[in-house]
Formats: structure tokens, C-alpha cells, sequence
């Protein structure tokens, strides 16, 4: 098995399946603060609502940017990629973990897409370990 080809097929999968995932949370976000608002109570828990949103933010930001260092670690041959992707690997689980507990109300189906980006956050670590351990600079 190559762990090279895996990392590379994981970042790729997860580079559509961010924008689907992140799309959805944005939506149910919006969602869940116009019909849920009321259960928020939002005079006194504004700081939960901010909360959030700048999770979602911190979320999408680094997110973004792991799978574009992930993404370029395929076009070069420095591990340094490599590296700060599965650096970026520990904020990036810790909101999504954050969005999975730590939200006031989440939905089930938020729950399911929530849980399979941590399965494939975990994978991409994995595999991208185990590349960086045969990182090698000689081509054949």
C-alpha cells in the first residue's frame, strides 16, 4: 500500500467534501439561530453565539489551509508540507469536536457529517504519518 497515493486521495475527497460540509454548517447555523433562537436566549448568551461563529470561522480558515499544504506536498518534494499539514491537523479536529459537543443544539445529520470529518481528519493523519516516515527525496 502506498501511503503516498492514500494522503493524496484523502485531501482530495476532502477538498469537495469541506466545501459540502462547510455549507452545511453555515446553513443549519443560520438555521438554528432564526427557528432556535428563542431556546439561545440570545440577550443573555450572546457569548455562545460568538462563540461558535469564530469556531466555524477558526474551523474554515484552517482548514483551508491544510488541505492546501496537504495539496502542494504532492507537487513538491519537501516534507515541510507535509509537516504543516498534520500540524494543522490538531486545531482543525479540536473545532470540529468542538462542533460536534460543544454547540447549544445540534441536529443528527449535523452530528453524522460532523463524525465522518473526523473519520477522515483521522485517516489523513495516518496515512500522512506514515508518509512522512517514507518520505524519500530520490525518485526512480
Amino acid at each position: 500500500m502506498q501511503a503516498a497515493l492514500m494522503f493524496e486521495v484523502l485531501m482530495y475527497l476532502n477538498s469537495y467534501y469541506f466545501g459540502i460540509f462547510s455549507t452545511w454548517e453555515f446553513i443549519t447555523y443560520m438555521f438554528k439561530l432564526y427557528y432556535k433562537g428563542y431556546e439561545y436566549n440570545l440577550e443573555k448568551n450572546m457569548y455562545k453565539v460568538v462563540t461558535e461563529c469564530l469556531t466555524y470561522l477558526f474551523f474554515c480558515i484552517t482548514e483551508i489551509c491544510r488541505i492546501y499544504m496537504g495539496r502542494k506536498s504532492d507537487t513538491s518534494d519537501k516534507p515541510i508540507f507535509i509537516i504543516i499539514s498534520l500540524i494543522l491537523m490538531i486545531p482543525s479536529s479540536a473545532c470540529i469536536i468542538h462542533l460536534l459537543f460543544g454547540q447549544i443544539f445540534i441536529a443528527r445529520l449535523e452530528r453524522m457529517l460532523c463524525g465522518f470529518q473526523l473519520l477522515m481528519v483521522s485517516c489523513e493523519l495516518f496515512f500522512g504519518l506514515i508518509h512522512l516516515c517514507t518520505f524519500r527525496t530520490d525518485k526512480y
